[in-house]
């Protein structure tokens, strides 16, 4: 009875703490990118679906808003001449060789 819902409101307090934690930490993560102009993104390779974050779409130009994009749309974005790199790199990390 009690000794249950005083562990129940224990976890809960304590979630609730590691929830505040993880706000404000993401915060200022946010407010170090945008003060130096940075975006993130990051590229999942079993769904080939990229994320960019919505700084990294301000600073490209193409609105605020955050996002997955297909590999597709991000290849349109990159310049003919740099695509077959991309797609080398790809194609190494894909067949686990060393990139760098």
């Amino acid at each position: 009875g009690a000794g249950l819902a005083w562990a129940l409101l224990n976890q809960i307090e304590r979630r609730t703490r590691v929830d505040s934690l993880l706000r404000r930490t993401e915060e200022r993560f946010e407010l170090a990118i945008a003060g130096a102009r940075c975006g993130i993104w990051d590229w999942d390779l079993r769904s080939d679906r990229i994320y960019w974050s919505g700084a990294m779409q301000q600073l490209l130009g193409r609105g605020r808003t955050a996002g997955a994009k297909t590999r597709a749309q991000i290849m349109d974005l990159v310049h003919p001449e740099d695509r077959a790199v991309l797609d080398e790199i790809r194609a190494s990390i894909q067949g686990g060789e060393t990139v760098i």
